[in-house]
């Protein structure tokens, strides 16, 4: 973070208080920051997003007002709508337990990127915006697929602006992972480019892991239990590896991580694999304590 932005940031904070976003603040924002550089849009883009998981009074509505102050700034502004929409799109899961509320903060994601969209159609990264907002809904049944469906059409086109849009490949092959098209899965697994996420979004490791842990359990169940086992083994044998990166992710979702290993192993039909998996669970756990302790 820049040092001008840490330094207005600890002047919006107070301790354990919510932050009061109002007009005045962020006009006394823009003035103390006038000599940073950067435009006057920019700067409260910036300070929206370093502030995106703080608490505010109001909620919502007061984090909102950073992003509409930028709005007002540069209205045309594709990258103020993109991550207004992104911010929104992270929010809403958090940020209320009501249905209602939570709809509310969606539906304020899907405006933001729908401008940015009009603004900017061919930028891929705001089609993946959009297409991952579409893969979750406050109102989702979750088993209904219809989340899928939704977001199928903004992650293909994102991909076909841009190829190498590793976040795209991904969540397309979740897509088709959820609607339970195996081999249209497998080739979208295979088709992520681990590398590439792991250059562009270090943060990301876990994913990767997962990735190849979701490939084999496609593979079992698209009729390739050879090469489902191959893939497992690879996996089992590479843990003690793992990055503490990955390990998080893994012991954050360790119920699903693990369900899908074994239900896996046991479409292999391999005793002696699955019993290195669920050793292999116990050692992601055990190794997660030790670095915790």
């Amino acid at each position: 973070m820049e040092p001008w932005l840490a330094a207005e940031i600890e002047k919006l904070k107070s301790a354990d208080a919510p932050i009061e976003i109002t007009a005045e603040a962020l006009q006394r924002f823009l003035a103390s920051t006038t000599d940073a550089g950067p435009p006057r849009s920019e700067r409260l883009r910036r300070l929206a997003i370093e502030l995106e998981d703080e608490d505010f009074v109001d909620g919502w509505a007061g984090f909102r007002r950073i992003y509409e102050a930028a709005a007002s700034e540069s209205p045309n502004d594709a990258w103020v709508f993109l991550s207004w929409g992104i911010s929104a799109d992270h929010s809403w899961l958090w940020r209320s337990k009501l249905e209602e509320e939570r709809l509310q903060i969606w539906e304020a994601a899907d405006r933001a990127l729908a401008r940015a969209v009009e603004l900017s159609p061919d930028d891929a990264d705001i089609l993946y915006a959009m297409g991952h907002l579409r893969y979750q809904h406050p109102t989702d049944d979750t088993d209904s697929g219809e989340h899928a469906v939704r977001a199928i059409p903004w992650l293909v086109r994102a991909i076909e602006v841009n190829p190498h849009h590793p976040m795209a490949q991904l969540f397309r092959a979740h897509c088709y992972h959820d609607q339970k098209k195996w081999q249209a899965a497998v080739r979208a697994y295979e088709a992520v480019e681990a590398s590439r996420l792991l250059e562009e979004r270090p943060c990301e490791a876990g994913r990767v892991v997962k990735l190849r842990a979701q490939l084999a359990f496609c593979l079992a169940q698209s009729g390739d239990p050879a090469e489902a086992g191959r893939q497992l083994l690879l996996l089992v044998n590479d843990v003690d590896q793992f990055t503490r990166d990955e390990l998080r992710e893994l012991v954050g979702s360790m119920l699903s991580f693990s369900e899908i290993l074994e239900d896996t192993a046991n479409r292999v039909k391999s005793p002696h694999l699955l019993e290195a998996t669920r050793a292999t669970i116990l050692r992601v756990e055990r190794r997660w304590d030790d670095e915790e302790g």
